[in-house]
């Protein structure tokens, strides 16, 4: 069975099912001059079907055209912002450090990932940005999740039906605010999705006409890496949520490498999907000292967790390194592997207990907790994939007077299930649970998802398998 892509965020991309698509739009010209109108195609994720707009080209840019659906009230300061934004930060900022650089793709060279994507297209060089109203669940004060923006690959594939052919990100406007900051992030972030994904075209194939996609929690992490990239700071709100584990998840081992996988117990779990892949992101950044890390992982041949893996020094296997990233996250050494070097804000962040009372716990893959050892203690044994360390100043094969035992799952597969591990049951103290920065800032909505998310939350998933692809690109040499 081919593989898909999945992926999600505080906007990701979407997927939809294949369908055979006429050759009318072959012969589009996309040759527009600001102020015309043209008709696009949207997802409505409230109703999960397509439906078409129309929208003007407000400002062509240099790397990108900023369009705005009719009626959504952006002006032509507003989508000015946007494309200044792109052009004179995000793309630089995003080439440099995602995207493979003078490539030869059957027979034919590309100075970066982008001109490629725009290749498999329509050609004309740029990003198309459309600024719209994405139809979705959000409800002020009811239901305060919302997709924040959205790259679909089938815009890609001329062979789809309502495909648009063009390289373009969808972006909120309702209740996203274009032209601020949050927004730039959210462009920033799947712009990575779709260089992800046309990365992927480039060095995951298996062969002709397929081609794997990465993980979903690795193509959501580049993306978290990403918002870095354009920002060089972290998001008060990311290290708030860090701090203060509002869904209580974090503590019983939550995190990213099974994305979505307890949103039965939280309505906001998939959040905690998106914190921490942030964090370990930072980690791996940090702990690399390597400026090409991102582009080296997103250019892997591999599509799980070997892409990390086979790039990051002196780690060969996935078990090494998700025990020293959750023991980074108790011991927060300014030197070494355990902590996050010279940032003061990540090795602030709060260790989050497990709870008191109980002596066993269910966790699974790459998940891990942590719990208060008041005396010292042996490991106890370990499961088929159970593995146990000790905390303290520094990673031991025994637990200390005052520190914690790390439980955690070393299983590498994403489709694994949990497995049961020892805990301590032992209270932590309440200072050490709420000592960290940023631990009173407001944590209220609207909270941007992706809307792969978004889909998975109403019980849905669209996908377009990773096949026929040559067909397609044999269909755009006809075109040329």
């Amino acid at each position: 069975m081919p593989r898909t892509l999945k992926r999600v965020f505080f906007s990701v991309t979407v997927v939809f099912s294949l369908l055979v698509f006429s050759c009318e739009l072959f012969n589009r010209d996309f040759n527009y001059v600001p102020g015309e109108r043209v008709q696009f195609w949207a997802y409505n994720f409230f109703e999960e079907r397509d439906y078409s707009l129309h929208a003007r080209l407000l400002i062509e840019g240099l790397y990108c055209n900023v369009w705005a659906e009719l009626g959504s009230g952006v002006t032509i300061e507003t989508a000015q912002r946007v494309a200044d934004a792109f052009d004179n930060d995000i793309y630089e900022q995003m080439i440099d450090a995602f995207s493979i650089k003078n490539f030869n793709f059957d027979g034919r060279v590309f100075p970066n990932i982008m001109s490629f994507a725009s290749w498999l297209v329509n050609g004309d060089g740029k990003l198309c940005i459309l600024l719209l109203d994405i139809k979705d669940s959000y409800q002020r004060g009811e239901n305060e999740t919302f997709v924040g923006g959205y790259f679909w690959e089938g815009d890609l594939r001329r062979d789809v039906r309502n495909s648009n052919n063009r390289a373009m990100i969808y972006i909120d406007t309702n209740p996203g605010r274009p032209g601020i900051e949050e927004h730039n992030v959210t462009l920033a972030h799947e712009m990575q999705h779709m260089m992800n994904y046309v990365t992927s075209i480039v060095t995951r194939r298996e062969g002709e006409g397929s081609f794997n996609g990465m993980d979903l929690w690795i193509n959501e992490g580049l993306s978290a890496a990403a918002e870095w990239v354009y920002l060089r700071k972290h998001s008060d709100r990311t290290l708030s949520w860090l701090n203060r584990d509002p869904t209580g998840l974090i503590a019983l081992g939550n995190n990213f490498f099974i994305w979505g996988n307890r949103v039965d117990e939280h309505q906001n779990a998939v959040l905690d999907d998106y914190v921490t892949v942030y964090l370990f992101f930072q980690w791996i950044r940090l702990q690399s000292n390597d400026d090409d890390i991102y582009r080296n992982i997103i250019a892997s041949p591999h599509y799980d967790y070997r892409a990390l893996t086979s790039v990051f020094a002196d780690t060969s296997d996935w078990e090494t390194l998700i025990r020293d990233w959750l023991a980074a996250n108790y011991i927060k050494s300014s030197t070494g592997r355990h902590g996050y070097r010279n940032d003061s804000d990540l090795n602030s962040i709060n260790v989050h207990y497990a709870p008191e009372g109980l002596q066993s716990i269910n966790l699974y893959p790459g998940e891990g907790v942590y719990s208060k050892t008041p005396v010292q203690m042996a490991l106890p044994s370990p499961g088929v994939n159970i593995r146990y360390a000790g905390l303290g100043t520094i990673l031991s094969n025994s637990v200390p007077a005052d520190g914690a035992l790390l439980t955690y799952n070393r299983n590498s597969n994403i489709r694994g299930t949990a497995e049961t591990g020892t805990i301590t049951g032992i209270a932590a103290s309440v200072n050490a649970v709420h000592s960290g920065r940023f631990t009173a800032e407001p944590l209220y909505g609207p909270f941007p998802i992706g809307a792969g998310d978004m889909l998975r939350l109403n019980g849905r998933e669209r996908s377009l398998p990773y096949t026929d692809f040559s067909g397609f690109l044999k269909g755009h040499e006809k075109d040329e």
